[in-house]
């Protein structure tokens, strides 16, 4: 059903889309793709408000899903609702950690709202847990290098560049 829906809205038939989402979700109401796709359909459409009510039952039906708290949360981004998002995208990382991408962007999250600290700690962390995720990998570079921690940031930096030899923008982050 899920497929289905997707297949109707590639086809710009929103309406059989969304009943194929209704359908896949009375068939299995835990199911975490049918959330998760509805809700970025629904984006595209600019229907925000309508895809948060999409998410939030998501997460009435099942509350440790990170994936979707990780949803809300850049929904709450996009709708200006920083503190809110700050929130969701927390959850989302604890309880995912073994999601790098949760933590990076939280991490992001973190900085762009002048936490700069804690996003260095949260991608320390999943540097740790990830030692070759290049986004966590650049981000602590760049960040470290903005703290005046270049020996820090060089060795990131390094590690980044074993990742993408030959890179340019790595190269240029080094130097």
């Amino acid at each position: 059903w899920v497929n289905l829906a997707g297949f109707h809205a590639r086809q710009g038939m929103i309406d059989e889309s969304e009943r194929a989402f209704g359908e896949a979700l009375r068939r299995d109401p835990g199911y975490l793709p049918a959330y998760v796709n509805q809700a970025d359909l629904l984006r595209t459409l600019d229907r925000e408000a309508d895809a948060e009510r999409v998410l939030r039952a998501g997460i009435a039906a099942r509350p440790n899903a990170a994936s979707l708290h990780h949803a809300l949360g850049l929904l709450m981004i996009r709708t200006g609702r920083t503190e809110a998002a700050m929130e969701s995208l927390k959850t989302a990382y604890e309880f995912a950690p073994e999601a790098p991408r949760f933590g990076y962007v939280y991490g992001v999250a973190l900085d762009s709202t002048g936490a700069a600290p804690q996003a260095l700690k949260v991608w320390e962390a999943v540097a740790r847990r990830h030692p070759n995720d290049r986004d966590s990998l650049q981000a602590l570079a760049v960040g470290l290098h903005r703290q005046g921690l270049n020996e820090q940031a060089l060795g990131y930096a390094e590690r980044l560049r074993q990742l993408l030899p030959g890179n340019r923008s790595v190269v240029e982050l080094i130097e």
